[in-house]
Protein backbone atom coordinates (compact mmCIF):
# COMPACT_ATOMS: atom_id res chain seq x y z
CA UNK A 1 0.00 0.00 0.00
CA UNK A 2 1.37 3.28 -0.78
CA UNK A 3 0.47 5.24 2.32
CA UNK A 4 0.49 2.96 5.22
CA UNK A 5 -0.45 6.20 8.04
CA UNK A 6 -4.36 5.47 6.27
CA UNK A 7 -3.89 1.68 6.31
CA UNK A 8 -2.98 2.12 10.29
CA UNK A 9 -6.14 4.81 10.59
CA UNK A 10 -8.25 2.46 8.77
CA UNK A 11 -7.03 -0.74 10.97
CA UNK A 12 -7.52 1.70 14.33
CA UNK A 13 -11.34 2.54 12.99
CA UNK A 14 -12.51 -0.91 12.02
CA UNK A 15 -10.65 -2.82 14.94
CA UNK A 16 -12.78 -0.09 16.87
CA UNK A 17 -16.00 -0.49 15.34
CA UNK A 18 -15.53 -4.10 16.12
CA UNK A 19 -16.04 -3.64 19.85
CA UNK A 20 -19.11 -4.25 20.89
CA UNK A 21 -18.74 -3.10 24.07
CA UNK A 22 -16.95 -0.03 23.20
CA UNK A 23 -20.03 1.00 20.56
CA UNK A 24 -22.32 0.01 23.08
CA UNK A 25 -21.12 2.84 24.98
CA UNK A 26 -20.65 5.72 22.32
CA UNK A 27 -22.10 7.42 19.61
CA UNK A 28 -19.55 6.58 16.94
CA UNK A 29 -15.62 6.86 15.96
CA UNK A 30 -14.37 9.81 14.41
CA UNK A 31 -11.19 10.72 12.88
CA UNK A 32 -9.15 13.71 12.56
CA UNK A 33 -12.08 16.09 14.31
CA UNK A 34 -15.84 15.27 15.61
CA UNK A 35 -18.48 16.48 12.98
CA UNK A 36 -19.64 19.78 13.64
CA UNK A 37 -23.49 19.22 12.63
CA UNK A 38 -25.60 17.97 15.53
CA UNK A 39 -22.66 18.35 17.80
CA UNK A 40 -24.51 17.36 21.00
CA UNK A 41 -25.99 14.14 19.65
CA UNK A 42 -22.21 13.01 18.92
CA UNK A 43 -20.91 12.50 22.69
CA UNK A 44 -19.45 10.16 23.93
CA UNK A 45 -17.17 9.39 21.14
CA UNK A 46 -14.09 7.78 20.09
CA UNK A 47 -11.77 10.81 18.51
CA UNK A 48 -8.53 9.34 16.20
CA UNK A 49 -6.18 11.72 15.10
CA UNK A 50 -2.83 11.15 13.37
CA UNK A 51 0.09 12.55 15.53
CA UNK A 52 3.34 12.14 13.48
CA UNK A 53 5.32 9.16 12.37
CA UNK A 54 8.48 8.08 10.59
CA UNK A 55 9.32 5.63 7.46
CA UNK A 56 11.89 2.23 7.87
CA UNK A 57 14.51 2.47 4.87
CA UNK A 58 17.22 1.01 4.37
CA UNK A 59 19.82 2.55 1.38
CA UNK A 60 18.77 1.07 -2.25
CA UNK A 61 15.40 -0.43 -0.82
CA UNK A 62 12.10 0.00 -1.07
CA UNK A 63 10.10 0.95 2.40
CA UNK A 64 9.93 -1.64 5.01
CA UNK A 65 7.98 -0.21 7.16
CA UNK A 66 6.19 2.78 8.89
CA UNK A 67 5.64 4.04 12.49
CA UNK A 68 2.74 6.35 13.04
CA UNK A 69 1.79 7.45 16.56
CA UNK A 70 -1.80 8.32 16.90
CA UNK A 71 -3.85 9.57 19.34
CA UNK A 72 -7.36 7.58 20.57
CA UNK A 73 -9.19 8.83 23.10
CA UNK A 74 -13.13 8.69 24.18
CA UNK A 75 -14.36 12.45 24.56
CA UNK A 76 -17.44 13.63 26.61
CA UNK A 77 -19.05 16.41 27.81
CA UNK A 78 -18.44 16.90 31.42
CA UNK A 79 -22.51 16.41 32.55
CA UNK A 80 -22.11 12.95 31.03
CA UNK A 81 -18.92 11.83 31.49
CA UNK A 82 -19.33 8.76 33.88
CA UNK A 83 -18.93 6.21 31.11
CA UNK A 84 -15.60 7.88 30.03
CA UNK A 85 -13.01 5.71 32.02
CA UNK A 86 -14.53 2.70 30.81
CA UNK A 87 -14.37 3.70 27.29
CA UNK A 88 -10.57 4.61 27.91
CA UNK A 89 -10.29 1.35 28.94
CA UNK A 90 -12.24 -0.14 26.48
CA UNK A 91 -10.01 1.14 23.46
CA UNK A 92 -6.96 -0.10 25.50
CA UNK A 93 -8.46 -3.34 25.35
CA UNK A 94 -9.13 -3.45 21.74
CA UNK A 95 -5.65 -1.91 20.70
CA UNK A 96 -2.95 -2.72 23.15
CA UNK A 97 -0.39 -5.32 22.19
CA UNK A 98 -2.86 -6.10 19.02
CA UNK A 99 -2.71 -6.47 15.37
CA UNK A 100 -2.87 -8.30 12.24
CA UNK A 101 -0.65 -10.28 9.52
CA UNK A 102 1.55 -6.98 8.64
CA UNK A 103 0.40 -4.09 11.54
CA UNK A 104 0.91 -4.23 15.39
CA UNK A 105 0.05 -2.03 17.71
CA UNK A 106 0.77 -0.48 21.37
CA UNK A 107 0.08 2.08 24.00
CA UNK A 108 2.97 4.15 24.08
CA UNK A 109 1.40 6.48 27.02
CA UNK A 110 -1.90 7.44 28.31
CA UNK A 111 -4.15 10.82 27.25
CA UNK A 112 -5.77 12.83 29.21
CA UNK A 113 -7.19 16.33 28.34
CA UNK A 114 -9.78 18.64 29.98
CA UNK A 115 -11.25 21.85 27.75
CA UNK A 116 -14.05 24.44 27.33
CA UNK A 117 -15.47 24.76 23.83
CA UNK A 118 -18.18 27.20 23.84
CA UNK A 119 -18.67 27.13 27.65
CA UNK A 120 -19.02 23.55 27.40
CA UNK A 121 -16.16 21.23 29.18
CA UNK A 122 -15.23 18.33 27.69
CA UNK A 123 -13.08 15.54 29.14
CA UNK A 124 -10.76 13.46 26.74
CA UNK A 125 -9.37 9.79 28.31
CA UNK A 126 -7.37 7.30 26.40
CA UNK A 127 -3.91 6.92 24.84
CA UNK A 128 -1.22 7.31 22.59
CA UNK A 129 -0.79 4.44 20.48
CA UNK A 130 1.96 3.48 18.38
CA UNK A 131 1.13 1.80 15.33
CA UNK A 132 3.63 -0.06 12.89
CA UNK A 133 2.28 -1.01 9.52
CA UNK A 134 4.58 -3.26 7.27
CA UNK A 135 5.01 -2.39 3.53
CA UNK A 136 3.25 -4.58 1.59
Amino acid sequence: MANEVNEAEEWLVETLKTNTALMALVAGVHTGSVPAEDHAGDYPCVLIQYARGYDFLLIGRPRLMTDALFSVRGIAMERDSGDLPTIADEIDKALDRKGTDGIRCWRQEPFRLDEVENGVKYLHDGGLYRVQVQTR
